[in-house]
């Protein structure tokens, strides 16, 4: 008998075989159930977890412990091995987050946010701002982004989210698998450039990127009057080469932003000879028959760098040659060169835009100081700016004669004279 105990008292040291003092279960090394051992006293699992406030990460014994997500955790650990999820805000172990594109979530954020990327169109309705004192310009206008992420689905917007800052979310099937287009409502004021700012902000912190494949387009609403529409035409024809020295030379080659030339043959002259809306129409359109040719969307011409079709099919000028960016600032003053040139030929006669010098001076001293440089700065980034680079594909006028403007071409005399103004 003797022996029977020794050698169960044997087994029993050897394998570590013991009861809870609370529900009287064999807890040990045979044992399936968890043991925990407090003062001397040998407690299963459960029972320890009833009695005492245990630390869920350090698995230490505190006397008043916080509460996360119904664990129980000490001080320290609540202070380095906790964390919110970025979705729904709730305090969670850190085992429990995980990163989800840019997100930290939690398990179940993360199983709702696996979504497929899905479109978002949010409309053209007008949205008025109250403030017009970063951005003066009173007409509406509008952006497209064009950009890149390797991580779509996980980086995409909801609809809730976007909302906010009134932009539309789309695919771009020239941009691949990873390209997003970004659509603006129309805006005006101050409305416009504080939602780019912030938009900007969020772009560049979901990791949205460009390469040389996408490109920014602006949306500017112009006026549908005939000699408004002559001025504008002859402006950016004429100093189509002002703008595309602002650029890198990838964009002076794109086809979906290509030069007047490519897509119209006429001169200043032949502008100024139209006489009403119906024959602008007619010569833009090189038809008659043009209600048929303002109802396509994919019309050709619209890959002009200066779409003028737009005007006709959306009532905005879509200025397309600028490159991909998701920075806020260069967005913002590409729209304030493009407002002061509308507001610059509309102070202007036909004849005074179709006579002007094509120089970097007149074209300079257009806008302000701030633009002056920035516009500067461009150039000194994409072109050695010498006059031969600006010099303009469209003629040089002179003083207009009594029967109308008189064209002539580039003599001697007249690029001498040209060249006096730089």
């Amino acid at each position: 008998m003797n022996n029977i105990m020794n050698k169960f008292a044997y087994l029993r040291e050897t394998f570590k075989i013991r009861r809870c003092v609370v529900c009287s279960n064999y807890i040990g090394r045979l044992s399936p159930i968890e043991s925990r051992t407090v003062s001397g006293l040998d407690y299963c699992e459960e029972c320890a977890n009833k009695k005492f406030n245990i630390c869920t990460c350090c698995d230490e014994i505190v006397d008043t412990p916080y509460m996360v997500s119904g664990n129980k955790v000490c001080k320290n650990c609540f202070k380095h091995r906790t964390g919110s999820c970025s979705e729904c805000n709730v305090l969670e172990l850190s085992s429990s987050l995980s990163a989800h594109g840019f997100r930290i979530v939690c398990s179940s954020c993360k199983i709702s946010l696996a979504r497929r990327f899905s479109v978002i169109n949010l409309g053209e309705k007008k949205v008025i701002s109250k403030t017009f004192t970063k951005n003066t310009w009173k007409g509406f206008c509008g952006v497209e982004i064009e950009c890149l992420n390797a991580y779509i689905h996980a980086n995409s917007f909801i609809r809730k989210e976007i909302k906010e800052y009134g932009f539309s979310q789309g695919t771009d099937v020239s941009l691949g698998g990873d390209g997003v287009e970004f659509r603006s409502v129309p805006m005006n004021g101050d409305l416009l450039f504080d939602s780019i700012e912030s938009f900007g902000k969020e772009l560049n912190k979901r990791r949205y990127r460009v390469d040389k494949t996408c490109g920014l387009h602006i949306h500017l609403e112009v006026d549908k009057d005939v000699e408004y529409l002559e001025k504008l035409y002859i402006f950016y024809l004429r100093f189509e080469d002002m703008f595309f020295n602002m650029l890198p030379k990838s964009r002076r080659t794109r086809k979906h932003c290509e030069r007047f030339k490519v897509y119209y043959s006429d001169t200043p002259e032949q502008i100024m000879k139209v006489r009403d809306l119906d024959g602008f129409k007619e010569m833009l359109y090189e038809t008659k028959y043009y209600r048929g040719e303002i109802r396509q969307r994919y019309f050709e011409k619209r890959r002009c760098w200066a779409n003028l079709h737009s005007i006709f099919y959306r009532g905005t000028l879509e200025i397309r040659s600028h490159p991909g960016t998701v920075n806020s600032s260069k967005i913002i003053n590409w729209f304030i060169i493009h407002q002061r040139v509308l507001e610059f030929i509309k102070g202007k006669s036909l004849e005074e835009i179709g006579t002007m010098r094509i120089t970097k001076k007149v074209f300079l001293d257009i806008f302000s100081r701030p633009t002056q440089n920035y516009i500067k700065k461009r150039w000194r980034t994409f072109i050695n700016l010498e006059e031969i680079d600006l010099k303009t594909r469209a003629p040089v006028y002179v003083k207009p004669s009594p029967h109308g403007v008189s064209l002539k071409g580039d003599s001697r005399e007249v690029v001498k004279r040209r060249n006096q103004n730089v």
